[in-house]
């Protein structure tokens, strides 16, 4: 079993550990308050490809298959049709003392406030603020 892990840190370094891909993200400039736990690194995905515009929060408890946007590419249908065409990012935050339940997706413009539960498999729509 030590040498499976060991080849898991070889292969994937960053999604090895919770403080590994937690390190991974803020080189990659998102936030990432104290205390928060991703459960499991190696099946959850945070876009890195517009980390300016990704924050989260203190305690945070991210669990398994949580995907975080910040960008998609649906847009690109517009700018086939229309060409050039400017949209498609938002910032996606996440406030302190959060649970992000199993496979839960977090779209592009979403605000969830302070204290707040994702229930299991939720898609959170882009421009949602939830606050308890």
């Amino acid at each position: 079993m030590k040498l499976i892990n060991l080849i898991k840190k070889v292969i994937d370094p960053n999604h090895c550990s919770n403080e590994a891909y937690i390190n991974y993200l803020k080189r990659n400039n998102i936030y990432v308050g104290d205390h928060t736990i991703f459960y499991s690194p190696r099946h959850t995905s945070v876009d890195i490809q517009k980390p300016h515009l990704i924050s989260i929060g203190s305690y945070c408890k991210i669990t398994t298959g949580v995907i975080i946007l910040a960008h998609d590419y649906s847009i690109s249908v517009a700018r086939r049709v229309f060409g050039e065409f400017i949209g498609g990012t938002a910032p996606t935050k996440i406030g302190d003392n959060c649970f992000l339940g199993m496979n839960s997706i977090i779209l592009p413009g979403t605000t969830i406030g302070n204290n707040c539960i994702v229930g299991a498999g939720s898609v959170v729509g882009g421009g949602t603020l939830i606050m308890l």
